[in-house]
């Protein structure tokens, strides 16, 4: 029954996409309390990140196998926890290919990571099997 409203949910928000190019994918995600938010060229993150998108202190994120667009973005923190989440828009301006051991300084300060080894930390809470060679995107964006 989840999946149905799940999949019910995303072909209502593909619907109103119409041929506006700039939007390229509707999605939908049922969490915890059975809420399904749904969005439009979404970016989903932890809960823990919300406050440092929010106040400019994050303004990258680096994905793993999670292609991303040029273009306007809703991003959702789910907060398993509390059983919610909340939602915040953006504009992904920049999107650069590099290898996991290849992440800069750079995206260390724009990730708001306290250093290049806590950075690769984190993402391997997030990717446990990502390698230093592995392809990720770093995906560049500010809030609207």
């Amino acid at each position: 029954m989840n999946d149905r409203r799940v999949l019910e949910a995303a072909h209502d928000a593909a619907s109103v996409l119409g041929p506006d190019s700039t939007h390229t994918v509707a999605s939908a995600a049922i969490d915890v309390s059975g809420r399904i938010p749904t969005g439009v060229n979404v970016l989903h993150f932890a809960a823990q990140y919300h406050d440092d998108v929010a106040a400019g202190r994050k303004t990258v994120t680096v994905r793993l196998d999670d292609p991303q667009r040029i273009g306007p973005v809703t991003m959702v923190f789910e907060d398993a926890e509390a059983e919610g989440y909340r939602i915040l828009h953006g504009v992904v301006e920049t999107i650069e290919q590099r290898t996991f051991g290849e992440l800069t300084p750079e995206d260390v300060r724009r990730e708001n990571a306290p250093s290049l080894e806590a950075l690769h930390a984190g993402l391997r809470t997030h990717y446990p099997h990502i390698t230093d060679d592995a392809l990720v995107d770093v995906v560049g964006f500010r809030l609207r």
